[in-house]
């Protein structure tokens, strides 16, 4: 009985080596080489770093330093630079070069502005990692930078050590990047709208809508997200339904004549002209 254990055991045993597929011995000893390169390789060179500086290779954060010191020390509390990738080999396009391209024919060049990527006049360097925010911009409603009258830089800074959580605007002021074009809309006024002190964002997508004027949403909902009460459509103490004043039925809050001073107002406590 136990020869008959023994002599099962040894079978399974066999048949279980049989049934490991062995690693093929490779002919080609230089392209198993070339295959463990090539996993080394964390970034590869996005194909518009290579049509627009043709034959330009990565130099490395150390060298752009010895020119950009300034920016390269703002550059490592930016939210920008956890994309950089230290102390790994054979690792491409981190840090300066991820965004700006290969440097060696700008630092060849004497630091030729000519052979480096400008994202003060070309975007896709944004638009490689940021492609919804692109998408955003082909939106009904949009700023005109697809268009080519603004650029990303002109509201966000990449290299802004004290850039808010998720983008690249500055703490300094958080509607800072809008108000530098809608000044008319900072004031101060008289009785303010307590949204505009949080954010534009709250109601406004700076990228796109399909809403005018850039809105998140385009009727009473928008207001709603902030002023909804248990007792909708009761707002502020006053009926809005169709048994109290009707407001709400009329259209949305700030085109039915009443709360027209959306961002603030000089004259009335509820926001009206």
């Amino acid at each position: 009985m136990k020869k008959a254990v023994c002599i099962t055991c040894v079978f399974l045993f066999l048949i279980s080596c049989q049934s490991v597929p062995a690693k093929k011995a490779s002919k080609n000893p230089q392209a198993t080489t070339q295959s463990e390169e090539s996993n080394l390789k964390i970034i590869e060179q996005p194909a518009f770093h290579s049509q627009k500086l043709k034959g330009a290779t990565y130099v490395g954060v150390s060298t752009c330093t010895l020119c950009h010191e300034n920016q390269a020390q703002h550059f490592k509390m930016a939210l920008h630079a956890r994309v950089e990738v230290a102390g790994v080999e054979n690792t491409h396009g981190t840090a300066c070069e991820m965004c700006h391209g290969p440097g060696s024919l700008h630092v060849e060049g004497g630091g030729d502005k000519t052979k480096i990527l400008n994202l003060k006049k070309d975007n896709e360097s944004c638009f490689n990692c940021h492609a919804d925010k692109k998408v955003e911009f082909k939106l009904k409603n949009h700023h005109p930078v697809l268009e080519g009258k603004m650029q990303c830089t002109d509201c966000h800074n990449p290299h802004a050590p004290d850039a808010k959580p998720w983008t690249a605007v500055s703490e300094s002021g958080t509607n800072d990047a809008c108000f530098k074009c809608h000044a008319e809309k900072r004031g101060p006024f008289a009785f303010e709208h307590e949204a505009l002190s949080s954010s534009c964002i709250a109601c406004h997508n700076p990228h796109g809508s399909i809403h005018t004027k850039l809105l998140v949403q385009n009727d009473k909902n928008l207001c709603l997200r902030c002023h909804a009460q248990a007792n909708y459509p009761t707002i502020g103490g006053r009926g809005h339904g169709a048994s109290g004043t009707g407001y709400a039925t009329q259209g949305t809050c700030w085109s039915a004549g009443c709360h027209t001073g959306i961002h603030g107002s000089n004259f009335d406590v509820h926001l009206r002209y």
